[in-house]
């Protein structure tokens, strides 16, 4: 009877000892302050995140010449139908002038528009955006 509750004392303590978290993780390194509006050096990478603008989107009839929803749809050259994006742009900033009108529907009843990167004033609110941010 003895052996048989040492036999499982021992399983036990084993099964604490494999449950255990073990010692606690180095802290998290303390990131580099960001300076918004300094210079930045360009000689390196240290302390930068890449990211990149495309300006791709294009509207029938806009300054690109495409006359498609490149970018919207699966090719230009495709009606507004056949739409491929996960999300739809917030275009409640723009100037009259620079949504794109789309006939898709939404669910208030409105309909969808976009934007074209052809368009100057669209691009530019864009990099003013990114700017005000701290992203140059």
């Amino acid at each position: 009877m003895h052996r048989l509750s040492a036999l499982a004392f021992a399983a036990s303590l084993l099964f604490a000892v494999s449950c255990s978290e073990g010692p606690a993780p180095p802290p998290a390194a303390t990131p580099k302050p960001v300076r918004v509006g300094s210079e930045v050096d360009a000689g390196t990478l240290d302390g930068k995140v890449l990211f990149e603008y495309r300006g791709h989107f294009g509207c029938p009839g806009d300054e690109s010449g495409s006359n498609g929803w490149s970018g919207w749809a699966e090719s230009a050259s495709d009606s507004i139908d056949s739409a491929a994006v996960s999300y739809l742009p917030d275009v409640s900033d723009l100037s009259a002038g620079e949504p794109c009108g789309t006939d898709m529907g939404l669910l208030d009843g409105g309909t969808v528009s976009v934007f074209s990167s052809a368009n100057r004033r669209t691009v530019d609110r864009h990099f003013e955006w990114m700017a005000s941010r701290g992203l140059d």
